[in-house]
């Protein structure tokens, strides 16, 4: 039979035995058990915001001054700052681009023809152009002119039109350069695209005035320039005229009320710039003679 002290010593190797096991040996945790909630208090849990996770910034919200866990500064949320460095900013507008070989082949001609609008305004003004002149311009340099502004249309009805310009502007004493000018004027250097069709053979808007009148209609190119230079004589002058009466508009015309270009607007045309218009497209003229635009 064991005695007192047998038990004892029993019991402090067994004690020893299950320490040394519980030291060396490890217990997965138990997790503490979330609570429950009934009937307000689950309303209640429901309305608890749920934490994210902050997300890093990218390396340029960085380079842009922003910390993490920052919300980087939008133009929506942004407060205006007038003591806001701007040192480190670029500004967009004052960054010139780089010349590129477009740009450096650009028609010198056309960048001065794009100023003659201005000029027409300032010195043209002062000039009158009388109407019963005679033209400078040769038939190859209206040609020219024309296909310049307009290249898509055949060189062929580019030297017929200003060879048809010419020769019944002198048949009546007009000035053939502002004759043409004003064709150029009226149909877009012959694009048209307005309420006068080019079957028409109007060149100068002769009765157009809207879509269910878009003016006469003459059989032939020709005719068409002609009724233009006896409606222009008939605002220049009182002179009769030399070749047969084809404007059929030309009774309706108050004689010589209108002897330089400067007169016919208001009278031709209700555009107050409509001579300036014709002025600036006669600089044009001009200088694609002492710019050789032949040469280009």
């Amino acid at each position: 039979m064991l005695g007192l002290k047998d038990i004892v010593k029993i019991f402090a190797v067994v004690a020893a035995v299950v320490l040394l096991f519980a030291m060396t040996t490890e217990f997965p945790s138990v997790p503490t058990p979330r609570p429950v909630f009934y009937g307000s208090e689950a309303k209640a849990e429901a309305n608890i915001p749920k934490v994210k996770a902050i997300k890093k910034t990218s390396r340029k919200s960085l380079a842009d001054g922003v910390k993490i866990g920052e919300t980087p500064v939008s133009k929506a949320n942004r407060t205006p700052d007038k003591e806001e460095p701007k040192a480190g900013k670029i500004d967009s507008k004052k960054i010139k681009p780089k010349t590129t070989a477009k740009n450096e082949k650009a028609d010198p001609v056309r960048d001065v023809y794009d100023e003659s609008r201005k000029v027409a305004y300032t010195n043209l003004g002062k000039k009158e152009y009388r109407i019963m002149a005679t033209g400078q311009r040769t038939v190859d340099q209206l040609a020219e002119y024309l296909l310049y502004f307009n290249p898509n249309i055949d060189a062929t009805t580019a030297y017929l039109m200003a060879g048809y310009y010419v020769d019944e502007s002198e048949n009546e004493g007009v000035n053939h350069d502002i004759a043409f000018c004003q064709m150029c004027l009226e149909t877009g250097f012959l694009r048209f695209g307005g309420i006068v069709h080019p079957s028409q053979n109007n060149f100068c808007g002769l009765g157009a005035v809207n879509s269910s009148t878009p003016g006469e209609r003459f059989p032939t190119r020709r005719m068409g320039v002609i009724a233009h230079i006896q409606h222009l004589k008939a605002y220049a002058s009182k002179q009769p005229l030399k070749g047969q009466l084809v404007d059929r508009r030309f009774k309706w015309v108050k004689r010589g009320s209108a002897p330089t270009v400067d007169g016919l607007a208001g009278k031709w045309a209700a555009d107050r710039e409509y001579s300036l218009k014709i002025k600036s497209l006669l600089y044009r003229l001009d200088l694609s003679t002492r710019n050789y635009l032949s040469n280009r």
